[in-house]
């Protein structure tokens, strides 16, 4: 049985590299995802960017972060005005806690008399 699961763990593991293996070399943005931090771990650091794409892209980002922004701004005021309205609303909550706190008791109590009766 341990075997069976040694060859298909094997298995398993050579179609894994075989499929990384295949787009490592097919692709050249992976091969530059790997290669980049390699050769500036060796200290040969020669990494050529576009400009224009980091300039593109950091535009992006930034109006991403101010939307993330104004979309959190949005909801915390409107998770500080439920929280003002449930302060309000504290009262009739307590009261139906003690409504049903007392349709309980009685309801014991009416069994403990059922009980007492037979």
């Amino acid at each position: 049985m341990m075997s069976l699961w040694r060859w298909l763990l094997q298995i398993v593991l050579i179609v894994v590299v075989g499929f990384f293996g295949y787009h490592y070399f097919t692709r050249p943005e992976l091969h530059q995802c790997v290669s980049i931090p390699l050769s500036s771990l060796n200290g040969r650091t020669q990494i050529e960017l576009d400009q224009e794409k980091v300039d593109l892209f950091m535009e992006r980002f930034t109006q991403q972060m101010r939307g993330v922004a104004s979309q959190s701004g949005a909801l915390l005021n409107n998770l500080s005005s439920l929280e003002t309205s449930a302060e309000a609303d504290g009262d009739w909550r307590e009261q139906l806690l003690d409504q049903g706190q007392y349709l309980y008791c009685r309801a014991v109590v009416e069994k403990v008399e059922q009980a007492d009766k037979s």
